[in-house]
């Protein structure tokens, strides 16, 4: 009996130190391939950060050094079927281990010489530091299943639809707001799908997934996406400006807004007072006119969005007044009055009389132009 229990408790703790060791699967939120080269800095996702410390011109091997705000906590060696891994150790007070978490993995891809520089293809990947704000994140190792030509609405206007499937292969499109950013062909299970942009060294992952199960039956056909991520785009640069101008307008008259871009979008949308009024898909950078209706008089707001090839959104607000007709008196109106007050003159006989007033010319224009303003009114 004493044997047994021993070896329960030999086993017991043979089972807590595997439990400890092993790594713990995070979320992945990061899949990024790029070329390196020496004193590169790639800012990843919750503030940690890549530099490139030195290349192996022979080779390609690299050198990094991986931050966390900043600071360094790791370095290490990307070598050719031998990848990097930055491991992120933390207390368990519950299970009173030490467990292990993989935050960075950087794998070697190829090598290629550009004059006197080493250029090293290499693979990025990122997994959730469980210590670490998520909110940048609308889906988060979720599990999507999207049958052929169904169009999976994902958050803030993102779509995915897989077509061409068959038994090993599958051609998956991934859209935003309608317009298509990324298509990949013949897409495989185990493979990963994911679309990331750059901005100014600064790499985002707006969204990836694994693609567990490509399924072909009598009656349908399915993928089935594992660890599917999508991040929110905002605050993002999208390399897109406007500029916006409007000419004078008065009430009752349209406005005329010209816009000018200085990079083409895949679409342009024109707002006022958050009514759409005009818009272009496929619009190269330049100079655009938009037409409101007749106007009354009052404070308006233009809002001109452009969505980027990237799906990035660019959007100008400019707010104008239409002001009131001011009201005028031609010189039709005022002739007929002028008229009318010689008469009377030359008819009272007092025309003579006058002639020797100083000023009596300026007398009478000023009581003409009084008595025209007065004939309009009425």
């Amino acid at each position: 009996m004493k044997h047994i229990i021993l070896i329960t408790a030999f086993l017991l703790i043979l089972i807590s130190i595997a439990v400890c060791a092993a790594i713990e699967d995070e979320t992945p939120i990061l899949y990024y391939e790029t070329d390196a080269t020496i004193n590169d800095v790639f800012d990843l996702q919750q503030d940690y950060s890549i530099k490139v410390m030195d290349i192996n011109s022979n080779n390609g091997d690299l050198w990094i050094q991986v931050s966390l705000e900043g600071d360094e906590v790791d370095n290490g060696f990307v070598r050719e079927n031998d990848p990097y891994e930055y491991i992120l150790e933390l207390e368990d007070n519950e299970d009173e281990c030490t467990k292990k978490y993989l935050i960075v993995k950087v794998s070697f891809i190829d090598k290629k010489n550009s004059g006197d520089e080493t250029i090293s293809k290499i693979l990025i990947e990122q997994f959730l530091d469980p210590e670490r704000s998520d909110s940048d994140f609308l889906i988060l190792g979720s599990e999507v299943s999207v049958e052929e030509g169904e169009e999976k609405i994902l958050k803030n206007g993102y779509t995915l639809t897989f077509t061409d499937i068959d038994t090993d292969t599958a051609t998956l499109i991934l859209k935003k707001d309608g317009n298509i950013l990324k298509t990949e062909d013949e897409i495989e299970e185990g493979d990963v799908f994911s679309y990331t942009l750059e901005d100014n060294g600064e790499v985002h992952t707006i969204f990836m997934a694994y693609v567990d199960t490509i399924f072909e039956g009598t009656d349908s056909k399915i993928v089935i996406l594992r660890n599917v991520t999508l991040r929110k785009d905002s605050g993002i640069d999208a390399g897109l400006n406007i500029e916006i101008s409007l000419s004078d307008v008065s009430a009752g008259e349209e406005a005329i807004i010209s816009y000018t871009l200085d990079e083409a979008a895949s679409r342009v949308e024109v707002f006022l007072d958050g009514e759409l009024i005009d818009h272009r898909n496929n619009v190269d950078a330049g100079t655009y006119p938009a037409i409101t209706g007749k106007l009354d008089a009052g404070i308006y707001e233009i809002s001109v969005k452009a969505i980027t090839e990237e799906g990035l959104e660019v959007e100008k607000d400019v707010a104008f007044e239409v002001k009131s007709k001011k009201q005028t008196v031609s010189v039709d109106d005022i002739e007929p009055v002028v008229g009318n007050i010689t008469d009377v003159i030359n008819e009272s006989g007092i025309k003579e009389e006058l002639k020797g007033i100083p000023g009596f010319g300026a007398v009478i224009s000023v009581l003409a132009l009084v008595s025209a303003i007065m004939w309009k009114r009425r």
